[in-house]
């Protein structure tokens, strides 16, 4: 057991300043606006995109906050019923782009968290396509959005 206790401390001791410096380089910030397609270089309709090409989420005041085309949760913008609404999203910022932690779309003054759901599963998930289990088509669904515990 002392053993055991002893490789922890020392896998933490190697691990702690790889992940200071991800701390200091990126950064959470909520952003509230909608999805746009960047495609062109100026904002469009996020209709305009496919899932890998460059979206972002606009502010109000205009502010473009750019989403890292690798992260696969941006492909919930290809989504007609998720794009038409104004979003709140929680980014990790980091190097000019964002990463979707959390998606909320707001609709008549809620805030709505939409998924996509496999009922012969039971499977939830934030990307649209098949099932990776059985490879259904998931269902779009949305519920109230619960405050987060972070």
């Amino acid at each position: 057991m002392q053993r055991r206790e002893a490789l922890r401390a020392t896998l933490l001791l190697i691990a702690a300043p790889a992940v200071a410096k991800a701390a200091r380089e990126g950064r959470e910030v909520i952003v509230s606006g909608r999805a746009v397609c960047l495609k062109d270089g100026e904002p469009g309709p996020a209709t305009d995109c496919t899932f890998g090409e460059a979206f972002g989420i606009e502010s109000p005041d205009g502010t473009i906050h750019r989403l890292d085309p690798t992260d696969l949760r941006v492909e919930i913008l290809t989504d007609e019923r998720v794009n038409m609404h104004p979003l709140e999203v929680a980014l990790w910022q980091e190097d000019g782009l964002g990463k979707i932690i959390r998606l909320y779309t707001i609709q008549d003054g809620e805030t709505i968290e939409p998924y996509y759901f496999c009922f012969t599963c039971n499977i939830t998930s934030h990307l649209p396509g098949p099932c990776w289990c059985c490879q259904q088509e998931f269902e779009f669904k949305e519920r109230p959005a619960r405050p987060s515990t972070d």
